[in-house]
């Protein structure tokens, strides 16, 4: 998986380390062209078609909170 430096830093600057997990979460959330509506419930159902591993719900109620 390519990730590009800028969702590393976007993570560092929330405060979060750049785990597999969390640039999965963030290249999800920021590699669009157009915003989307989620719940954490639809969102783990994208990070489960492109992440072979799952991610678990602290991880994604944790990570969407400090980007907020």
């Amino acid at each position: 998986m390519n990730i590009p430096k800028s969702h590393i830093e976007r993570l560092r600057m929330s405060g979060l380390r750049p785990t597999k997990q969390r640039l999965t979460i963030s290249k999800i959330l920021f590699d669009r062209k157009e915003t989307f509506h989620f719940t954490i419930d639809n969102l783990k159902k994208i990070t489960e078609k492109n992440c072979k591993k799952n991610i678990s719900l602290a991880t994604l109620y944790n990570t969407v909170h400090a980007f907020k």
